[in-house]
Parts: structure tokens; sequence; C-alpha cells
């Protein structure tokens, strides 16, 4: 009778077992899922204009959306035939690609080759009010997972050049750039850094967390906000930060920022995985020129870029 217990016992740990392995990365595709796109579709690169400005190029550009339309992009290259580093980066509501340009410029003469882009609402043809991500339709859904998608075809461009080294990839979001650049670091793995400046756990923390001075859901009717959230929790990025690893994360904040709550950002930085650093700033939202300064040290530790040839210009917004 005993070793028929154990028999029957070590045969169910031997079906759990395997069922938790199976169950693992089922967790991880319907994470992912949402956010695949096919990778063999052609970028479709079309340049409008090249410009020259001292020890960089910067090309002027749109290529294909995988969720449709085009995204409008700067490529702001040193001048050198490299190896260099690979550098994303995205902004904040109310900006665009034009709003990341300078700090690009500034990166750009350190080593590395700059990406920024705008996001849906910051392009022609946007269904929704120009320059904000709340609709709170489905649209908002469709553009958070196109922005993801949009990214990801960043890393695929990035990576199409040559003098850009593959193991020297980053990301820098500001503002909603960093939310997504959370949600982006739980699902692409060829990025090793991410840089993330007063960011929030995304937009359902940004309409339901403390004061939500700019974003109120109760003034939305109850079924529009039950819909809207069921649409929205699930590609929340604070439930992706978790999964980074093991890229390495570096948060800056401003501890009288008027537009991320407190409880917020912090809430975002807890949920992230390790490794990770934290920098908080006497500042508001917008942050002063020491921190983008420790953003471009710790940049230069992690995808070796060129301090010496950092010469910052607070206009990075």
């Amino acid at each position: 009778m005993y070793r028929k217990s154990v028999y029957l016992l070590v045969c169910l740990l031997l079906v759990v077992g395997s069922t938790m392995v199976r169950s693992r990365p089922l967790a991880a595709d319907t994470l992912i899922a949402p956010f695949v796109y096919d990778r063999q579709q052609p970028l479709d690169l079309q340049i409008a204009t090249v410009r020259t400005e001292p020890g960089i190029k910067i090309y002027d550009f749109t290529y294909a959306s995988p969720s449709g339309g085009r995204v409008p992009a700067y490529l702001v290259t040193p001048v050198g035939k490299g190896s260099f580093a690979g550098i994303i980066m995205l902004h904040g509501v109310g900006g665009s690609r034009d709003s990341s340009l300078p700090l690009s410029k500034d990166l750009a003469r350190t080593g590395a080759v700059v990406l920024a882009i705008s996001a849906p609402f910051a392009r022609p043809g946007y269904a929704g009010k120009p320059g904000s991500p709340f609709t709170f339709t489905a649209l908002d859904r469709h553009s958070q997972i196109q922005i993801v998608q949009d990214l990801q075809r960043g890393v695929d461009l990035l990576l199409d050049r040559p003098e850009v080294d593959r193991q020297r990839l980053a990301f820098v979001g500001y503002s909603y750039g960093g939310s997504m650049g959370g949600l982006l670091a739980g699902i692409e793995r060829r990025i090793k850094a991410y840089g993330l400046m007063v960011s929030s756990g995304g937009s359902v923390s940004f309409c339901t967390v403390g004061r939500r001075r700019h974003c109120n859901l109760d003034d939305i009717p109850v079924a529009k906000r039950q819909q809207w959230l069921k649409l929205m929790q699930p590609i929340e990025p604070i439930r992706y930060i978790g999964q980074a690893a093991p890229a390495t994360l570096l948060f800056l904040n401003g501890l009288n920022d008027q537009v991320i709550e407190h409880d917020d950002a912090v809430a975002f930085q807890q949920a992230a995985s390790e490794p990770k650093q934290v920098k908080w700033y006497e500042a508001g939202h917008g942050l002063p020129p020491e921190a983008i300064r420790d953003l471009a040290s710790w940049l230069a530790e992690q995808v070796q870029l060129d301090m010496t040839k950092f010469n910052y210009e607070p206009a990075h917004r």
C-alpha cells in the first residue's frame, strides 16, 4: 500500500510539474500576444531630407507601422564608420519626435545612432485630440499597441544598420514615453538598458491614482469607463515592467512633480525587475540639467558612450 501511494504521488508530481512548465510560456505569450508583428515585412523607409551638423547627420524620414500608416522619425548618426551604440527615444504627451531631437543630437555626438519617433497621437491623421493619448475609446488600446510595435520596428531598423552594435542598445523615454518604455521592456529582449524619466505605471494608473489632476475617470460615464478599463488594464505598463530583466533600468523622477503622482511613480519603480536604479530630484515634471547628465553618464556605462563629447543644452523637451 505504501509503495502504491508513493507511486501515485510521484505520478501526480510529474503531471503537476509538466503542467507548470507548460504554463510559464503561456503566461508570457499572453503578455506578448497583443504586440506581435511580422518582422519580415519591409520597413519601407522614405527619407524626406538629410542634413549635416557638426559631428552628426540628421535623417528626416518615415517608416511603415505594423498597425498601419507611417511612423514619423529622425535618425541622428555620428560621423564615421562605428561601431556605435543604438538608442531609441520617445517623447511625452503634447510632444513629438521634435521634442526628442536636441537630446538625440547630444547623445549622437557621444557615439550613438539615435532614433526618435512620434507617438500615434502626434502623427498626421490621428483620430483623437492631437497631442493626447486619451479618447477613452478602443482607439487608446489600438494606439498603445501600435506605439509598442513601432518601437520594436525601431529596434529592427537600428539592427539593419551595419554600424550599430546589437549588444549596445538602449531606450530613453520621457513621461508617457517612459511609461511605454516600461511596457516595451517587458517584451523586447534586444534592448540592454532603459532610461525612464518622470514616468507612471500607465494610462490606467495615471487616471486612477491620487488626485488625478490631469485625468479623472469620474468625469467619464460609468459604462464607458468600465469598457475603457477592460481594454487598457491588460496592457498597462506596470504589469510588464517586472519582466524587464536582464535589462537594466534607471528611473529619474521629480519630488515636486505636479503631473505624475508620487505614489504612481513609486509603484512603477517597485514593480520593476532588478537590476534597477532610482534617482529623485528637487524638481517638477521638467527635470533639471543634473538629471539629464546623470542619464547620459548612466547610458555611457551601459552602452559605452564617450561622455567627453556630451554637451547638453536644456531644451530636450
